[in-house]
């Protein structure tokens, strides 16, 4: 924005540069930019309407929080939004979007009756919960029947949807796109129910083109079968669709659900001998355009390339493997292979090089052998995530030192998520880093360079050999290597966490030093911190990133899948946790707990990006506000042109040499006795300036002013006294030669002055001689930033008080106010309110002072005076402006603790002082200089309006310039949080989250981090502000255990004392992903009938409720009911919530719509109550072996499970094996990790066949846990450890040096290694 504010260029050219970039500006440049730079930027409110809020067809451009409310909120009406009307709405437009639920509901309904044709009122950034208040008005104040805007479709009931009932007033469109466009924000019921009204239509070209833009996802609810019969019609679609739509498209059909993929793959890669297609599979032609090659194939298979399973896997030609596993890693949408897929290409990577070996007619005896045959292409088609399926062990005793090498390359290319998810743990993550180290500083001749240390890549933060390089060498390394956020986000223990913030330390300096970019480059490497340095960055710093620190940070933003021991995905941090359990000693600090501390600052820092943002008095508009800055900054000018006029001392000597001619002939008594006055009211102004600045008494004699000026000439004064006095010389001399000049009739060429320069020297005179000297001279000295710094500084050298903390001691005070506060008496409230906004307007009219502004001309709020701040200091301020605005705070801090201590009658026990140390607290004098200027200031701006729909209730904040106006206060605690917040930006520091009150823009300003708030943050927030962000703290990602931290306190703001409350459909919707905790404790809060289908529907989503927990809240929901037979919506809308039914319950179902649902019942992934269930869940599910690919977990009672392929069993399915002795040990040996890490304890506890129990060990090799408890099963019923089972043993990797070197004796020791971990057994 600066540099915007200096180009020569137009306006247009401005403004077109701001719609490009402005959305990527820091909330602070937005403020200039708009108030600045560009003021009449808000007559362009319909470029950035369209192009920042609206977007149409189009993706919505990327824009912060701060930055669209601060936008959005200058082009609201500037009343409260309960007096709003049809006007106020119509030029609102898309501006909208940043008002809470709360305030639009508190806009009129007869104010919305326009709405439904107001196209430019509804963005896509419109949330749910907006949405719902908005059809709830536009439905109340209704008097006739009227068109429902297409946004408003999510808010209809799912009876609506699906034809079974009517709209009463509503007309509703029967457009396919419409509907398509809204699904993107229903409820499982609404989805079910539209899909159900939509039937065979839904494979109409036209309806699968929209389908295919707007919400491909709504295929992954169809049938396997009804997929595969309309797969002609999809890709004619595609097609349709054209190559610019395409991109966007093939991203979305690779995330369908794999079985559809899967499904897509059989249908036209298999010829009619059972042989894969290669050339089909990957749509081989001779055009290099993708889009080209399979807009010509009649299959295009490659799009469905994420769906290959291990029966399409078994049968790739061994001589076309390498080439497919580069394509398909290529394709897949998530950064996980499936675990099912890993371990079979694992199996055929093994085939491939035993026919490579066999080639040359070799033996292999090991795995380590086995490895040995990868080439430099093979292993870059393999890839890191499949080469680490085979365990830390074998990977660190690879005998071949080139093939070892290009193999922990390839694997520190990865993302270090992938080692959660397969055969390593974190020590053996260590030990291949050193490895790694020692083969990178052997080829380099023992040099540690940028190039050693570079291919490191994700190993790095696992090294523990001390590097010595040099700090800029380290900061090139970190910043090259961690360039992805998923690099950034490390999973190490505190000790490695440790050692690379010391690393970050060296390379980029001491936080305080920081700038921006540096914050931006790291990023998640932050978690490395420790909490004080991170409060060393500066807070400019940190608002300007926060950010992007906060879009791209990935610990609660990211959910991974196949995560060990769960279903399903995890949050990155509870996965990180999860994996790091083995190299975590008892009682040290969690990653988990580093990434709290570390989101929680980013809190922190949103404090400081709200606090710019309008919540107090509105600004007046922009035209006017700029016209006020320039009429101050021109006030400050013709103060200083003053001082640099050459002319004013010449007319001065030309009027009293014709005042001196004209005495003795030509003036009558009453002119000379008019110019005696002149004169002397003139001079004895000088003179008691002149007084002042020596320290001596007025003076009324024209001896004693001669020795005034003989003592000044004779001192030493500071430069800017020497100012004043030059400059009240000239103002005397100007305002004498204006005023004579009038008595005696004289022109400009009398005075020997130009009509030009005689008319700008009557404009600079004096106009406050009636003022005292103090304020005088005060009043000049406060316009150039001198007197108020000298002052304060020389001042506060005198008086201080050893060994206080202000800062903690003014907290004390305000704890002890909100404490106190609903005590005082009424009159004791208002005071302490008082005492706060006097301190605040003290601290505002000094600051501007001691800058060189004139308080009187300028209304700002906290928010503005800090900003004003920063401008300065970027313009550069001297040492004494810099110390005196810290000054000047301590002042504030000091005053409140004296002021209110007195009001509360506090004592010195009561701050934890000592007597002596209370008595010269309260005997500190404060704000002299600025109470002085204050005295007789006249305040010259135009009031603006106090109501604001910002407020939300009619609350204000505070002016810090300027008188207080009357209107309604704010809350004490409202008063004390702003209060708080505005000294520690004084301060330049970070305010702790603790010592901040949370806010409903803070919250939406850092995303995903909030989801680390503690019960404490909410505690302390206000209760308006948790209903507000109600929607937002739904939809954030929470660990179960966080979820049940803040539970109770959301609640108790949510819905205060009311015991008989109960959630509304929509908030029970928005509530969202806290509703499985909200089900758990409260589950009376939620209206649990079939009514609320679609709210219901969502916490079937949603919900990780145990089989025993889920059980009462069915009993709910079927008590609802007349009957307890679902209907076949129910059974594709109730999600998780079916696996709570008894086997009463699936009895009474009717069978013909538990088949058809099937598809969505398996999609549940329920854990079903066992035994309890298991007879009639095959009764009513059997039968159904021709949907394998559909069932899910229900293939357990669907099929005989002697006919599947245990390798492709899904964790959904072993987590409800209920007795594993019923399947052979090949079965259990080929089960896939992901799936056997599911099988619970108890089952190992119970199994006493070791055959059975060693295959199992086999396939849960990659499971800490499980083997554990399998190996000490086996054990106990052998009493040693067996065969292949041996007790773990340390060995040193081999340092061989030539490909050759493959002794018996290394072989024997790495094999015993392979062993004992087990992993050699996975499909040998």
């Amino acid at each position: 924005a600066e540099s915007l504010a200096l180009e020569e260029i137009s306006d247009q050219e401005v403004s077109n540069l701001f719609f490009s970039v402005g959305n990527k500006l820091d909330i602070t440049q937005i403020d200039k930019f708009y108030t600045e730079t560009f003021a009449h930027l808000y007559s362009h409110r319909h470029e950035v309407e369209e192009l920042w809020i609206q977007q149409g067809d189009n993706r919505l451009v990327d824009v912060s929080w701060p930055v669209l409310k601060y936008i959005s909120a200058l082009h609201w009406a500037q009343l409260p939004t309960s007096t709003w009307g049809q006007k106020e709405l119509l030029d609102l437009g898309a501006f909208g979007v940043a008002l809470t639920r709360h305030q639009l509901a508190q806009i009129p309904a007869t104010a919305f009756r326009s709405v439904s044709t107001m196209q430019n009122f509804f963005s896509d950034r419109l949330t749910l919960g907006q949405l719902y208040v908005i059809f709830d008005k536009i439905n109340e104040g209704a008097t006739e029947s009227f068109t429902l805007p297409t946004h408003l479709y999510p808010c209809l009931h799912s009876s609506l949807l699906n034809g079974a009932e009517t709209a009463d007033k509503m007309r509703i469109s029967t457009s396919v796109v419409d509907f398509v466009k809204a699904s993107n924000k229903f409820t499982p019921a609404q989805v079910a129910a539209y899909l159900d009204h939509l039937g065979a239509d839904l494979w109409s070209l036209d309806n699968l083109a929209q389908v295919l833009q707007y919400n491909p996802s709504l295929l992954g609810y169809v049938d396997t079968e009804d997929f595969v019969s309309h797969l002609e019609d999809l890709l004619k679609a595609i097609w349709n669709s054209g190559r610019d739509k395409f991109p966007q498209i093939l991203i979305e059909l690779r995330n369908l659900p794999r079985r559809l993929l899967h499904a897509w793959l059989l249908q036209t890669v298999i010829d009619e001998d059972g042989n894969l297609l290669v050339d089909v599979l990957l749509d081989k032609s001779e055009s290099s355009d993708y889009y080209e090659r399979i807009s010509s194939s009649s299959s295009a298979a490659s799009i469905a390339l994420p769906g290959l399973c291990c029966d399409l896997i078994d049968k790739i030609p061994v001589d076309r493997l390498m080439e497919v596993l580069s394509v398909y890693r290529a394709t897949l949408p998530g950064e996980v292979i499936p675990s099912n897929a890993r371990m079979c290409f694992v199996s055929a990577i093994r085939q491939y090089l035993r026919t490579k070996a066999a080639s040359v007619s070799l033996q292999v005896t090991s795995e380590v052998e086995l490895l040995s045959f990868l080439s430099s292409s093979d292993i870059r088609a393999v890839g890191g995530e499949l080469l680490l399926s085979w365990g830390g062990d074998v990977l660190a005793n690879i005998p071949h030192p080139e093939v070892s090498y290009e193999i922990l390359i390839k694997i520190g290319e990865e993302y270090p998520h992938l080692f959660f998810h397969n055969g390593v743990l974190p020590a053996d993550v260590k030990v291949l880093a050193e490895q790694f180290f020692k083969l990178l500083k052997r080829k380099n001749k023992g040099v540690v360079d940028m190039g050693v240390l570079k291919k490191l890549g994700s190993f790095l933060p696992y090294l523990e050999s001390r590097l010595s390089v040099s700090s800029s060498m380290v900061k090139d390394v970190i910043t090259s290597v961690f360039t992805d956020p998923l690099q950034k986000a490390v999973c190490l223990c505190q000790e490695q966490r440790k050692k690379l913030g010391d690393l970050i330390l060296k390379g980029f300096g001491e936080p305080d030093k920081w700038g921006s970019d540096d914050l931006v480059q790291l990023g998640d490497l932050l978690v490395t911190l420790d909490e004080s340095d991170l409060f060393k960055v500066k807070p400019e710093v940190l608002r300007k990133a926060l950010p992007t620190l906060v879009k791209t940070s990935v610990y609660s933003r990211v959910k991974l899948a196949e995560v060990r021991g769960y279903v399903d995905p995890q949050l990155y941090y509870v996965a990180c946790d999860k994996w790091l359990e083995t190299d975590t000693e008892h009682g040290e600090e969690k990653l988990s707990t580093a990434w709290e501390r570390l989101a929680r600052w980013y809190i922190s820092g949103a404090s400081l990006i709200t606090s710019s943002l309008p919540t107090s008095t509105p600004r007046p508009r922009l035209e006017e506000a700029r016209k006020k800055r320039e009429a101050a900054e021109e006030q400050l000018t013709a103060s200083q042109e003053l001082m640099q006029l050459p002319y004013v001392e010449s007319s001065y000597r030309k009027v009293i040499e014709i005042l001196t001619e004209q005495i003795p002939t030509k003036l009558s008594s009453e002119k000379i006795d008019s110019s005696l006055k002149i004169l002397k009211k003139n001079r004895q102004i000088l003179s008691d300036i002149a007084a002042s600045v020596i320290g001596v008494s007025s003076v009324k004699s024209a001896e004693s002013v001669d020795k005034i000026v003989s003592q000044i000439q004779n001192s030493q004064l500071p430069e800017s006294h020497k100012q004043l006095l030059r400059y009240v010389s000239l103002v005397t001399q100007a305002n004498i030669v204006t005023e004579l000049s009038r008595i005696f009739s004289l022109t400009a060429h009398d005075v020997g002055l130009t009509d030009e320069e005689f008319a700008r020297l009557q404009v600079l005179g004096f106009h406050n001689l009636d003022l005292s000297p103090e304020i005088l001279k005060a009043r000049f000295l406060s316009r150039f930033g001198h007197a108020v710094a000298s002052s304060v500084l020389s001042r506060r050298k005198r008086e201080t008080v050893e060994d206080v903390d202000f800062m903690k001691l003014h907290d004390k005070v305000m704890e002890l106010l909100m404490e106190k506060f609903k005590d005082l008496t009424p009159a004791q409230q208002e005071s302490s309110k008082k005492i706060i906004t006097n301190s605040q307007e003290l601290i505002g009219n000094g600051t501007l002072s001691l800058l060189g502004l004139d308080p009187t001309t300028m209304r700002l709020s906290e928010a503005n005076v800090l900003k004003t701040i920063e401008d300065k200091k970027k313009a550069g301020l001297t040492q004494d402006q810099e110390d005196g605005i810290v000054l000047i705070a301590r002042d504030a801090q000091i005053r409140l603790v004296q002021e209110l201590s007195d009001l509360m009658s506090l004592t010195a026990g009561d701050l934890g002082l000592d007597q002596d140390t209370f008595d010269n607290i309260k005997a500190l004098e404060t704000f002299k200089e600025t109470e002085l200027f204050m005295s007789t200031a006249v305040y010259d701006f135009t009031a603006t309006p106090t109501a604001n729909p910002l407020a939300g209730d009619g609350q204000t904040g505070v002016t810090v310039t300027g008188p207080a106006e009357t209107s309604t206060e704010p809350s004490i605690d409202v008063l004390i949080d702003k209060e708080g917040k505005f000294f520690h930006s004084l301060f330049n520091e970070i305010p702790k989250l603790s010592d901040v009150k949370v806010t409903c823009d803070m919250i939406r300003t850092c995303g995903s981090s909030a989801s680390m708030l503690n019960q404490a943050d909410l505690h302390a927030m206000d209760a308006q502000e948790v209903k507000d962000c109600m929607e937002d703290f739904g939809m954030l990602e929470y660990s179960m255990e966080k979820a049940e931290e803040l539970w109770p306190e959301l609640k108790a703001k949510l819905l205060g004392d009311d015991s008989s409350a109960q959630f509304s459909p929509g908030d029970t919707v928005l509530l969202h992903n806290l509703l499985t905790v909200v089900a758990r404790h409260d589950l009376d809060l939620l209206d649990m009938t079939a009514a609320n289908i679609d709210a219901v529907s969502v916490l079937g989503r949603v919900s990780n409720l145990s089989p025993a927990e889920m059980a009462p809240v069915m009993v709910r929901y079927l008590e609802s009911k007349e009957t307890k037979v679902l209907s076949e919506l129910e059974l594709k809308s109730l999600g998780r919530l079916l696996c709570g039914m008894t086997e009463h319950d699936w009895d009474t179902q009717n069978k013909d719509k538990l088949v058809s649902a099937a598809t969505s019942i398996a999609m549940a992934q329920c854990k079903v109550p066992g035994s309890e269930v298991e007879g009639a869940l095959k009764i009513m599910f059997s039968g159904l072996e021709g949907r394998v690919g559909d069932l899910g977990w229900l293939t357990l009672y669907a099929v005989d499970m002697a006919q599947v392929d245990f390798r492709e069993l899904s964790s959904d399915i072993t987590q409800n094996m209920l007795d594993v002795s019923q399947y052979s040990a090949d079965s259990l040996m080929s089960m896939n990790p992901q799936a056997a890490s599911m099988v619970s304890v108890e089952l190992v506890g119970q199994l006493d066949d070791t055959d059975k129990l060693t295959a199992l060990a086999a396939s849960t090799g990659e499971d800490p846990v499980l083997r554990r408890e399998l190996t000490a099963r086996l054990v106990d019923l052998l009493g040693q450890f067996p065969p292949p089972l041996h007790p773990p043993t340390t060995t040193t990797p081999p340092e061989t040096t030539t490909k050759d070197d493959n002794s018996s004796s290394t072989l024997s020791a790495v094999l015993i290694l392979v062993l004992a971990a087990v992993l050699t057994n996975f499909y040998l």
